[in-house]
């Protein structure tokens, strides 16, 4: 009987593809050789079209929040890192609309398989708008974390400037992840 896979991102393409190399290759357990990443052509013909988020619109926290900025609003979520260090999210407390926070507040709370983890706000504003489709659906936020599973929309206050400056670029987030 076979079995079925579903994959749900190019990461499990590539984590099946490594697995079947290792089981068929008749090669020393000791001796692996390592698997590189799936070619994108590879990974299109799989259905992962968008495999790799383009991060150079997106700023991020040390504590694994991300904001990506649209004018005078900010989309706000956590991270791939973050979602994978949870687990799997299954509940997501969200603010009101309207709700005010600076820079550094607790603006949502995520429950996990694993933990419960306060989520801080990147940078002041307002709530114009807040992801309601994970009240009934948290496990969007493993999914398609900087996608899908975006929690609130702020209207960013007159010191964002300054606030943004201080946030960390897609490169210098990755060093704090290493």
């Amino acid at each position: 009987m076979s079995q079925s896979l579903i994959l749900k991102s190019a990461r499990d393409a590539t984590r099946v593809f490594s697995k079947i190399v290792q089981k068929t290759l008749p090669i020393s357990k000791n001796k692996l050789p390592p698997v590189p990443h799936l070619p994108h052509n590879v990974l299109r013909s799989c259905g992962f079209h968008n495999s790799a988020p383009n991060y150079s619109k997106f700023l991020f926290t040390d504590s694994h929040e991300w904001i990506k900025i649209d004018g005078d609003v900010g989309t706000i979520g956590i991270t791939n890192y973050a979602q994978e260090q949870l687990g799997d999210i299954v509940f997501c407390e969200l603010p009101e609309v309207a709700t005010e926070f600076s820079k550094g507040d607790i603006f949502a709370t995520v429950e996990s398989v694993k933990a419960a983890s306060d989520l801080y706000i990147p940078i002041s504003g307002e709530v114009v708008e807040v992801n309601e489709k994970l009240v009934d659906t948290p496990a969007i936020i493993n999914e398609s974390p900087t996608e899908d599973g975006w929690l609130v929309m702020v209207k960013l206050t007159s010191s964002a400037d300054d606030e943004l400056s201080e946030l960390l670029t897609q490169t210098d987030y990755e060093k704090t992840l290493n």
